[in-house]
C-alpha cells in the first residue's frame, strides 16, 4: 500500500522536515500516488502514497484523528474495515472516508493498543499519541508488512525499507557479520529481530513496539494458541469450516478501488485462489463488484524452456476452467544478470535463491500490465503443509505416539520413493531444530569448518532464534516453526520487495488469521493422510478445482534454472568475485574460492547454490557504500 517513515527525537531537538522527505522519496516505488509529512517538534512521520481503497484526498496520509490528539501512517489493508467501521459508529464515531486508515485511528481512540486483536490484515503502522506523548508502532501478526528501526541516544528512526534510513547520514551502514556467517554457511536469512546490518532491527511479527522519552518496551499481541487444538473434528465439520474462511479469506483480499490480478504458478495453493476467486466473481450465485477485475480474472505465470521447471502443463487446465486471462512471462539467465544488482537493491538483503527472479518478472509484468494488487498463494504450504519435509515429521510423531497403523501406512503410500535426498531431509528435521552453534557442531566435526571460510569468519557464531512451540504434535511444531520464525518471514519479505518495486500490493489468502487458526486446530490427519499432503485443502476444493490440479503429487512452485543460468555467466562471475570484497573482508578465502570458481565443468549443485550466496553477498556490500544500481555483471 505504501511505504512509512518516521523520526522521534529523545534529546527534544526538532525533526528535519527535508530528511523525512528524503526517507519517504527513496521508497517512492511503494508509494507514487502521493506523499505527505507531518513534524511537530521532535516527532516527524512521512508517507508514500499507493491509493488501493478511496482513492480521494480524504486517503492522504498522515492522518490525523477526528480529535486532533492522534496522527498516523500505516502501510498495509484492513480488511475488515466495513465491519469495524459499522461496529465504531454504533458507538458514535463518525467518518469522513471509507479509507481504512481512519478506522485504525477510530479503534485505536475506542480501544488504545488492544485494537490490534480486531483486524484482520496486513499491517505496519506508526501512531503518534499527542496526550500521552508516545509514538505506537505495531506490525501484523505474520509480518506480511516490514517495519525498521535505528536507536541511538538522541532518536528513534524507522520505516518501511531499510535504505530509507541511510538517508539519515547518522545511521551506521556497519555489517552483521553474525547474520553473514549464517547466510554463507547455513543458508540462513531470517534472525527474528537482527537483520544484515548492525544495529537496524526489525519489529517481530505480532509485536507492538512503544516509544517515548524513556525509551523502547516491545511486547507480543498474538501468538497460535494450542489449548484449541481439537483432534476429535470430524472430516465433514473440517472440510466444511475450511471451505467457509478460504472462501472468505479470498473475497476479502478482492475489494480494491484499483484493477486486481493472480499469481499463478500451477501449484495447488495459487491454483486453488484463482478457482476461487473466480467462483466468486463469476458463479451463478455471486453479485460483487466485479469494475476492478474485468470481465475475466488476470493471471501471471512464470514458464520455461527448460521442463525442469516449466508448469504450463499445470497453469493451461485452471486457465481452461475458469476462463481467466493469462499472461505468461519467460524469465532467463541474460534477464536475470541484468536485473540483479536492482532485484538486491530492493531486497536490501541476500537472497537465498534465484527463484525470486520468477517472482520478480511475474510483478514486473503485472504493473505493465496496469495491474496494481496481486493475489499470491504464499504461506499455502506452511498452514496447509506443503513440503515434503513435514511428511516425515508426520511419520516421526507417528512413531513418537507409538501409532504403528498410520506409521506402516504412511511409508506404504510416501510421496515418491525413500532415497538419499529424502533420508537428508529426515534428518534435517532433527537438524534444523538445534542451534546454529550445534548445528556447526554436527556438520563440520569430522572435517573442520568448511575450507572456503574466510579467516574473519572463523570465529563467528550465531545462534539463530527460535520458538518454543507447545503444539502437541511434531508436524505442528515444525509447522510453526516455518510459519513464524523461519521460512515464511523470508518468503514475505522477498514478496513485499518484489512487488512493491513495482508499486503492486500482493495480499496472501492463505494467511488470514483466522484460517491460521483454524489450521493449527487440527490432528495431523487433517493435513496428511494416505500419503497425500494438503488433504484438507486438496478434499474441500476439489469440486473448484480442475481434478489433474486436485490430485497432483509433485511440487515445482517459482522454480527456476538456476544451474544453467549460473554457468552461462560463469566466466564474468569469476571475473567479478575473484577480487571481489568478500575475499578482502576475509569472510571467503581466496585460495578455495578461485578453487571452486575454477571447476564449473564439474561443479555441484551445493558449490552453485555456494556461488550465489558469494555473488548475492558482494552485490549487497554495495548497499554499504551507497551505490545505486547498476549492471555490473554485463
Amino acid at each position: 500500500m505504501c511505504g512509512i517513515a518516521g523520526i522521534l527525537r529523545f534529546d527534544r531537538q526538532p525533526v528535519e522536515q527535508t530528511l523525512l522527505a528524503n526517507m519517504a522519496n527513496i521508497q517512492q516505488h511503494r508509494g507514487p500516488d502521493d506523499e505527505g509529512c507531518f513534524v511537530d517538534g521532535s516527532i516527524g512521520l512521512a508517507f508514500r502514497r499507493l491509493a488501493i481503497l478511496d482513492l480521494s484526498p480524504a486517503g492522504h496520509q498522515p492522518m490525523m484523528s477526528a480529535d486532533g490528539s492522534c496522527w498516523l501512517v500505516f502501510n498495509g489493508e484492513i480488511y475488515n474495515h466495513d465491519e469495524l467501521r459499522c461496529e465504531l459508529k454504533r458507538y458514535g464515531h463518525e467518518f469522513r472516508s471509507r479509507s481504512d486508515t481512519e478506522i485504525i485511528l477510530a479503534a485505536y481512540s475506542q480501544w488504545g493498543i488492544d485494537c490490534l486483536s480486531r483486524f484482520n490484515g496486513m499491517w505496519a503502522l506508526a501512531l503518534w499519541d499527542s496526550r500521552q506523548q508516545r509514538l505506537f508502532c505495531a506490525r501484523d501478526r505474520f509480518g506480511i508488512k516490514p517495519f525498521y528501526y535505528h536507536q541511538d541516544a538522541q532518536r528513534f528512526i524507522f520505516a518501511s525499507e531499510i535504505k530509507a534510513l541511510f538517508a539519515d547520514p547518522q545511521t551506521p551502514r556497519q555489517p552483521n557479520e553474525g547474520a553473514v556467517y549464517a547466510y554463507l554457511v547455513f543458508q540462513k536469512v531470517q534472525f527474528g529481530e537482527e537483520t544484515f546490518f548492525t544495529n537496524i532491527k526489525q519489529l517481530p511479527a505480532a509485536h507492538y513496539l512503544l516509544v517515548d522519552v524513556q525509551g523502547i518496551r516491545i511486547q507480543r499481541y498474538w501468538q497460535l494458541d494450542h489449548s484449541r487444538y481439537n483432534p476429535d473434528i470430524s472430516d465433514a465439520e473440517a472440510i466444511d469450516k475450511f471451505r467457509h474462511l478460504f472462501f472468505d479469506s479470498v473475497s476479502l483480499r478482492l475489494q480494491s478501488d484499483v484493477p486486481v490480478g493472480t499469481c499463478l504458478s500451477g501449484g495447488l495453493d495459487s491454483s486453488a485462489i484463482v478457482c476461487v476467486a473466480n467462483q466468486i466473481l463469476f458463479g451463478n450465485d455471486s453479485k460483487p463488484d466485479r469494475t476492478n477485475v474485468g470481465a475475466q480474472q488476470k493471471a501471471f505465470s512464470a514458464c520455461y524452456s527448460d521442463p525442469r521447471c516449466d508448469e504450463r502443463q499445470w497453469i493451461e487446465p485452471v486457465i481452461a476452467q475458469t476462463g481467466t486471462q493469462s499472461h505468461y512471462i519467460y524469465p532467463d539467465g541474460e534477464g536475470l544478470f541484468a536485473d540483479l544488482e536492482t532485484m538486491v537493491w530492493h531486497q536490501e538483503e541476500p537472497v537465498a535463491g534465484s527463484s525470486l527472479y520468477a517472482q520478480w518478472c511475474v510483478m514486473r509484468r503485472a504493473s505493465e500490465a496496469g495491474v496494481v494488487v496481486m493475489l499470491d498463494g504464499q504461506g499455502g504450504d506452511e498452514v496447509m503443509c506443503g513440503y515434503q519435509p513435514y511428511y516425515w515429521s508426520f511419520v516421526a510423531g507417528a512413531l513418537q505416539s507409538g501409532n504403528l497403523p498410520v506409521l506402516r501406512q504412511s511409508l506404504t503410500n510416501k510421496p515418491g520413493s525413500l532415497d538419499r535426498w529424502q533420508l537428508q531431509h529426515i534428518l534435517r528435521i532433527f537438524h534444523s531444530t538445534l542451534p546454529l552453534t550445534w548445528q556447526s557442531r554436527l556438520l563440520y566435526t569430522r572435517r573442520g569448518l568448511p575450507v572456503w571460510l574466510g579467516e574473519q569468519m572463523r570465529s563467528q557464531v550465531y545462534i539463530q532464534e527460535t520458538i518454543n512451540s507447545d503444539h502437541p504434535t511434531l508436524l505442528g511444531q515444525h509447522l510453526e516453526r516455518d510459519l513464524i520464525a523461519t521460512n515464511l518471514p523470508a518468503l514475505l519479505k522477498y514478496e513485499d520487495r518484489s512487488s512493491m518495486a513495482h508499486s503492486i500490493e500482493a495480499r496472501v489468502p492463505f494467511l488470514d488469521y483466522r484460517l491460521v487458526e483454524f489450521m493449527a486446530s487440527l490432528p495431523d490427519s487433517m493435513k496428511i493422510r494416505n500419503g497425500e499432503m494438503k488433504w484438507l485443502l486438496r478434499q474441500a476444493l476439489k469440486d473448484v478445482m480442475p481434478t489433474e490440479i486436485s490430485q497432483r503429487r509433485n511440487k515445482i512452485g517459482f522454480g527456476t534454472p538456476e544451474d544453467s543460468w549460473l554457468r552461462q555467466y560463469w566466466t564474468k562471475i569469476q571475473q567479478y568475485l575473484g577480487q571481489g570484497e568478500i575475499i578482502q573482508r576475509g569472510w571467503v578465502d581466496r585460495q578455495a574460492a578461485n578453487a571452486i570458481l575454477q571447476s564449473s565443468a564439474s561443479l555441484a549443485s551445493a558449490d552453485e547454490h555456494l556461488v550465489w550466496r558469494w555473488l548475492n553477498t558482494e552485490l549487497w556490500l554495495k548497499l554499504l557504500r551507497d551505490r545505486p544500481p547498476t549492471n555490473v555483471i554485463n
